[in-house]
């Protein structure tokens, strides 16, 4: 489920004394993001012992890079 203006998110907790009711797309591309350097950053060194296959690093690495690539699409189409 979405949750849009003026409804509160139960599972969202207060952030700085204020409910937060809506998570925008900058802050889910931000989140997005955030991920992908992670993945960037800790899959090689799992590819290297083993723990996770190149091919499959490889997927999930290009399927965060998807989700940037449509937040920031979603974004530039309501700037228009």
């Amino acid at each position: 489920m979405v949750w849009g203006l003026g409804e509160k998110n139960p599972r969202l907790p207060d952030y700085k004394g204020t409910t937060m009711t809506i998570i925008t797309l900058h802050d889910q591309l931000d989140a997005a993001e955030r991920e992908l350097s992670r993945r960037r950053a800790m899959y090689p060194e799992l590819v290297r012992i083993g723990k996770q296959s190149q091919e499959k690093a490889d997927y999930e690495i290009t399927l965060m890079d998807a989700i940037c690539g449509t937040l920031r699409l979603r974004i530039e189409e309501k700037g228009k």
